[in-house]
């Protein structure tokens, strides 16, 4: 089944007072598309880590670092193609969207492109 997160779907979720977190539940699908910034990516993969991509190009994984953090949530982490990993937090789609931020090239301003993506 495919589910496509956008960026409205977090603003919706973020004004409604409701948990703005991304839902554990969407990563349990076969595939996940998150709209950002005029771009589609998808996740695919299983627990505990997920490719984060566009097209053909792989620009790193978002994976679990621990199953139950101090809030009993998971908490997540990106890593880039070179192995270096990212920000660690609850809210998987929000450490993605800002990885993505850093590692795709066609996202314009100042902080894109700046992280090389797997060809």
């Amino acid at each position: 089944m495919l589910r496509t997160l956008s960026d409205a779907d977090s603003a919706f979720a973020a004004h409604a007072g409701s948990n703005s977190k991304g839902s554990p539940m969407a990563l349990e699908l076969d595939d996940t598309v998150l709209d950002h910034r005029g771009n589609q990516y998808a996740l695919s993969g299983k627990e505990p880590e997920w490719a984060i991509s566009r097209g053909s190009v792989v620009f790193g994984h978002l994976v679990i670092r621990s199953f139950a953090g101090e809030e009993g949530e998971p908490v997540y982490t990106t890593r880039a193609a070179d192995g270096t990993l990212g920000a660690e937090g609850t809210d998987w789609e929000q450490l993605v969207k800002g990885f993505l931020n850093e590692a795709d090239p066609e996202i314009p301003g100042a902080f894109g492109g700046t992280t090389a993506a797997a060809q």
